[in-house]
């Protein structure tokens, strides 16, 4: 479990690195609120690809990549509420984080990391693969 723990850290890392990337080049054009939806859809989609091949590489969801996926975004979004709330509340009470977003994204990705880790451990990739 600590080897996932950390390759899941580091998946998260990667998927930080988009969120906060893709928010700073559609801030302005977007707006904080839109603008993080999207740069919160497509982490998704990149801790999706790192989670499946890197993190859980020994395990299977038991459907088909398309499945998996929408199976994944749904799971996501129960941390992605814990995520984005702690992200508008921090947005909203504190000019600082208005300034330098990338804190207050920080600091939704902390507070869904335990959520979005034991759902895709103990649901999505619950199974051992199959060895041929």
């Amino acid at each position: 479990m600590k080897k996932e723990l950390l390759r899941f850290a580091i998946a998260g890392t990667v998927g930080f690195v988009v969120d906060a990337g893709v928010l700073y080049l559609v801030k302005d054009s977007l707006g904080y609120y839109l603008g993080r939806a999207l740069s919160f859809f497509l982490a998704v989609f990149c801790t999706w690809l790192l989670n499946r091949q890197f993190t859980f590489h020994g395990k299977a969801s038991g459907v088909s990549p398309v499945l998996e996926f929408i199976r994944y975004f749904w799971l996501m979004l129960g941390g992605g509420a814990i995520n984005y709330l702690t992200y508008a509340a921090l947005i909203h009470w504190f000019s600082y984080m208005q300034k330098y977003p990338v804190w207050a994204v920080a600091a939704g990705s902390v507070a869904s990391m335990t959520i979005n880790f034991l759902s895709l451990k103990y649901v999505l990739y619950s199974k051992q693969k199959k060895h041929i």
